[in-house]
Order: structure tokens, then C-alpha cells, then sequence
């Protein structure tokens, strides 16, 4: 309140009118920012409220010279100011007097964008000038400029004294409802800020969370399911009694070997995995004979390829001799390389070369394979992702080879690249620095490694197949001895087709969905034992597709699969399963199992 009584009544009015105008327009800069959905610019909206004090002090005086002194960005120390929102009186048709004198009686331009010095605002305070800062919470943000010589507010007599103290009283008011409308601001965009934090975390272990939920599914699975064959091989031969000479029993015990091979590999690279994200694991350096570990990593995909048909090409520069390396890690990256061009190769060749470049040795795996879109290219380094193919078996790999063999080659200083098209191949690229980096410069590529820009988006390849309704007069009635076995693991499919054939049922095995329909369009089966991770259509999607067809509505169907997580098997059951049996598969369990829907028949002798 403006409570000198040495100044007239209407006076006092008038300029409380003032401050109420001048709390009304900056209640609204407050609210304007509390109910702001987009985002407010904090700096923007001070400029608005440092536009509104002056527009409302020019308002309330009749003659005056008004602006803010801002601290310039580039200025050391903040010794200068710059002038902005400027105001010159309405009422003055000579504005020869919009000017100031600085420290040493130089003219100041009163004008928009005049720069001063901290000397030129000390100057000012002595020259009829009113300089107030403006801080709204502990902290200078700027300065309210306003040259009170020229106000004159009324004719009446009024001591000089009375009438600076009155307008110095009226003036530090507006500053401080100014103050206090900025603080209330920063106060809500420091909370809006805070709220989008917390969001922004919640989501992040939102994030974490689904990974974590699908690391453990993923794994769940590729553990299961070569754990499935070593379980019931071994089953097979304990019931059956082994003879050495028996050539089945032999090819039992080269999937179970196979199968253990494949776990084995499995944990080791999720240890392997975890043991980097976790700046665990440590390289260790050595003198590495270049051409040594080239022919050992050629070597141990050789067998492989020569199944395939494939030629195998090395060719090391003479130029490229030595390198300092963990010798175990580049044979494992160079191994997961070439593993990979295997897998994807049907014909043709495959070859390793070795060029250095400037203080780096360029080791490219190049294929003549199938190639890679470069969408799925998107998949190749997101652990488990593995990319679908026509010419590859699911089963092979672990889905960890690339994304190892990435992180390695950080770890290592390095890098991977890739160039790669449909029908023309691959080439991947092991660049890696002769010599080892500092630690911190190790550290530092590792940091990388979380940083989301440097991250490949993840883009789903599933995507339903639709089928053909079949002829009804293509389907028998179903035969009780006859179970349709839908399974893309090929030692998991030997392993319940001899199992389920010594029972005395008919069993026939679809890899995929579309065999699938083409099995249902040569007979109808009993039952249908159905794994729910396949390759081309999920074994979801077919049983819903299943039940949404009236001739096999009521065929049951059992689903087998390697996820195990909580809610798995009410997942199953409601895309129309009749039941579920999880991995790794409990032969006497599936055995009673399959009772419950298909009378067992004399067992094979």
C-alpha cells in the first residue's frame, strides 16, 4: 500500500489502481504458464513479464524514460547489460532528453539493444535515475531502469523529498510483485521439469522392466530347448536300455552332444554378455600372429561349409604380420563372423581378408548368402533378435554372436560395420587398432555402448500369413492315431516323433505353419501338438487361426513351448489352446497328457 499522506488522495489512488493493473497482468503470465500444455521457454516467458512492468510503469507515469538491463551471454564476469523493452514517454514530442550520460559523461543513447558496462549502471544511480535488480530467487537476472527526473505527476506542490519517496516506494513494489510473479514461474517450471524427470524415469524402468521380462522369456527359451533333446534323448536310451551298436541310439547321442555344444555356447555368451555390461571383463593383451588366428578361425567353420558345398578364401595383406589383442576374443569375434556367413550362405563361397588401414586392421567376413534388407539389418545387433530367413534353420545360433562380437570390438577400441543387400551378400567389417588404447579411452567406448543415438532401432519381422480355406471334401474324419506334430526344432521333432511312434500313434511333422495347412489339407488329425515359437507365423497366431475355422474348432490342440514365464500358459490357453506342456519336455508327463484326448494305441515294439 501507498500510504504517504503528504501526497494528494487521487495520487495515491491513481498509482494504487497501478499495482493492482500491474498484479492482474502478471497473475495471468503465472496462469498463462500453469495451464500451458506445450512447452514454456522460461527466458520467453520472462522477456513477457519484463514487457508487462514496463508497459505498465509507462502507463503510470507521464513522463519517463523505462527499460531492463540484461546481462550479455558472451560478457565475462556479467559486466555488461544490455537495453531491451525500452519505453519513451507518449508525451514528450521532443525526445532530445532519451539519452544518459555514462561513468565518464558520454552520451547513452536511450535505445533498444545499447549496451552498458557495471560502471555506466553506478553512474546512473547518481543522476536522477532509479536502478532496481531484479531477483526473483537468489540470483540477478537483470536490472529495471527507470530515469525519474522526468516524471512529474502533478501540478500541486510537492517537496522533492516527498515526491522521490513516494515514486521510489511505487517503484519497489511493482519490482517486487515482479520478483514475485518470476519466482512463482521458475517455481512451476522447476516442478513441470521435475514431473517430466520422474515421467521420463518411470518409463526408462518401464523400459527396463519389458527387457528385463524379455531377456528372461528369450532365455527361458534358448535354454529350454536344446535342454528339451538332452533330456528326452537321454530318456529314450535309459527306457530302451544303450547298445553301442544300435545306430539309433547313436544318432541319440550325437543330438544330445550337439544340443549340449549348443547350451554350452549359450551360457558362455550370456556370461560373456553380462560380464561386459557389467565392466567386468578383462582383455588380455598379447602379440597376436595375425595370420595364425586368421587360419584357426577359418578351421573351425570349415566342417560347416564344406557340408554346404561353400569355398572357403583367406587372404591376409603381407603388410598386416602382428597385432596387440586378446587373442581368445578376436578368434571368438572372427568365429561369430564366419559362423554367420555360413548360416546364411547356400551357395557359393565365403572368404576373411585382412587390410591394414592408417593404425587399423580392416578383418572383413564377406558371403555370397542371401543377403540382408535393411530393415532386418535394424535387428542384427539387438541381442536375441535373430532375422528370418527362408534358407536358415531357427534353431542355429544364439542370437548373442553379433551383438558379442560388437561390444568386443569397443572393448577393443574398434568397431563393426556392415554392407549388405537382398540376393548379393554380405560383408562385415572387424576394424580394430593395432595397438591397445588408453583405459580411459576403453572406458570411454564402452560408455558408448548405452548411448541411445549410437543404438539401431529394433523393427518386428513377425507378420501373420494368411491361409486358403480348404476343400472340405480334402479332410477324412479324424484318424484317432494320428497327431499332427508342428515343431521347427529339428532334434526336438526326432526326439517326440520316436517317442510318441514307440506309443503307437501316427505322427506327422510340419516345421512351420504353412506345411502345417498342408497337412490338415491331406488328413484330419487326433490332435495337434503345437510349439508356439516358430519361424514364419507364430504358433499363437495358428491356433487362433485354428479355432476361427468351423471343421477344426474342436480339434485339440496342445501347446509346447520353451516359455516359461508367469502367465505363459493362460496366454496359450486363451488364443484357444486346449493345453499347454512347457519346455524342457517331460516325456511321461506329455505321454498322460495326450491320454486325456487320443486313446494310446499297442506301443512299438
Amino acid at each position: 500500500m501507498l500510504n504517504d499522506h503528504c501526497i494528494p488522495i487521487q495520487i495515491r489512488l491513481h498509482y494504487e489502481q497501478c499495482l493492482n493493473h500491474l498484479s492482474n497482468r502478471l497473475s495471468q503470465c503465472v496462469t498463462a504458464v500453469l495451464v500451458a500444455v506445450d512447452e514454456v521457454v522460461q527466458t520467453e516467458i520472462e522477456q513477457q513479464v519484463f514487457e508487462v512492468i514496463v508497459e505498465e510503469l509507462h502507463a503510470a507515469f507521464d513522463d519517463a524514460l523505462i527499460a531492463i538491463a540484461l546481462p550479455n551471454a558472451d560478457s565475462e564476469f556479467d559486466q555488461e547489460f544490455t537495453l531491451h523493452h525500452v519505453a519513451i514517454s507518449r508525451n514528450r514530442a521532443d525526445v532530445s532528453e532519451a539519452f544518459w550520460q555514462d561513468a565518464f559523461g558520454q552520451i547513452i543513447a536511450f535505445e533498444e539493444g545499447q549496451v552498458l558496462a557495471q560502471a555506466d549502471l553506478d553512474a546512473l544511480r547518481s543522476r536522477s535515475t532509479c536502478v532496481y535488480p531484479i531477483i526473483p530467487q537468489q540470483h540477478l537476472i537483470g536490472w529495471l531502469l527507470v530515469h525519474s527526473s522526468l516524471i512529474t505527476i502533478s501540478k500541486e506542490t510537492v517537496s522533492p523529498n516527498t515526491l522521490s519517496s513516494f515514486l521510489a516506494s511505487f517503484i519497489d513494489q511493482s519490482v517486487q510483485q515482479c520478483n514475485a510473479a518470476l519466482k512463482q514461474i521458475g517455481l512451476i517450471l522447476a516442478q513441470r521439469q521435475q514431473y517430466q524427470t520422474v515421467l521420463l524415469q518411470n518409463r526408462e524402468l518401464q523400459q527396463t522392466n519389458l527387457l528385463k521380462n524379455q531377456f528372461l522369456a528369450n532365455t527361458s527359451h534358448e535354454i529350454r530347448t536344446p535342454l528339451s533333446s538332452i533330456l528326452g534323448f537321454t530318456h529314450l536310451l535309459l527306457q530302451q536300455g544303450y547298445n553301442p551298436a544300435n545306430l539309433r541310439h547313436q544318432e541319440y547321442l550325437n543330438i544330445i552332444l550337439s544340443s549340449g555344444k549348443h547350451l554350452l555356447a549359450l551360457i558362455n555368451d550370456i556370461l560373456d554378455l553380462s560380464k561386459i555390461e557389467a565392466n567386468q571383463l578383462t582383455l588380455e593383451w598379447s602379440n597376436i600372429d595375425i595370420a595364425n588366428v586368421c587360419q584357426t578361425a577359418m578351421t573351425l567353420i570349415r566342417e560347416k561349409a564344406s557340408d554346404k558345398g561353400l569355398e572357403l578364401r583367406l587372404e591376409v595383406s603381407p603388410t598386416a604380420t602382428t597385432l596387440v589383442a586378446d587373442e581368445l576374443r578376436l578368434k571368438q569375434m572372427l568365429f561369430n563372423l564366419l559362423s554367420n556367413a555360413v548360416k546364411f550362405t547356400v551357395k557359393g563361397a565365403i572368404g576373411l581378408q585382412v587390410v591394414p588401414a592408417h593404425n587399423f586392421l580392416h578383418f572383413t567376413v564377406w558371403d555370397t548368402g542371401t543377403g540382408i534388407s535393411h530393415e532386418e539389418q535394424a535387428l542384427l545387433f539387438k541381442p536375441y533378435s535373430q532375422i528370418t530367413n527362408a534358407a536358415v534353420s531357427r534353431d542355429e545360433g544364439t542370437g548373442l554372436g553379433l551383438v558379442l562380437t560388437q561390444k568386443l570390438a569397443e572393448l577393443h577400441g574398434g568397431w563393426v560395420e556392415v554392407i549388405s543387400e537382398v540376393n548379393h551378400g554380405s560383408r562385415f567389417t572387424l576394424v580394430l587398432p593395432m595397438q591397445p588404447i588408453a583405459f580411459s579411452q576403453v572406458n570411454s567406448a564402452q560408455d558408448s555402448l548405452d548411448d541411445p543415438s549410437k543404438s539401431l532401432s529394433q523393427t518386428s519381422l513377425l507378420s501373420a500369413q494368411t491361409h486358403e480355406a480348404l476343400p472340405l471334401s480334402n479332410l477324412d474324419s479324424p484318424r484317432f492315431s494320428y497327431i499332427l506334430l508342428v515343431e521347427d526344432n529339428l532334434p526336438n521333432a526326432k526326439l517326440l516323433l520316436t517317442y510318441l511312434g514307440r506309443m503307437g500313434y501316427e505322427v506327422s511333422w510340419a516345421e512351420d505353419g504353412q506345411a502345417m495347412w498342408q497337412a490338415l489339407e491331406q488328413s484330419m488329425p487326433a490332435l495337434i501338438l503345437m510349439d508356439i515359437d516358430l519361424p514364419d507365423v507364430s504358433g499363437m497366431t495358428l491356433i487362433q487361426q485354428i479355432r476361427t475355422d468351423d471343421r477344426f474348432c474342436c480339434l485339440p490342440v496342445i501347446a509346447q513351448t520353451a516359455m516359461a514365464m508367469k502367465g505363459d500358459r493362460d496366454r496359450c490357453l486363451q488364443a484357444g489352446a486346449t493345453d499347454y506342456i512347457s519346455k524342457p519336455i517331460d516325456l511321461e508327463n506329455l505321454a498322460t497328457l495326450i491320454l486325456k484326448y487320443v486313446p494310446q494305441l499297442k506301443p512299438e515294439a
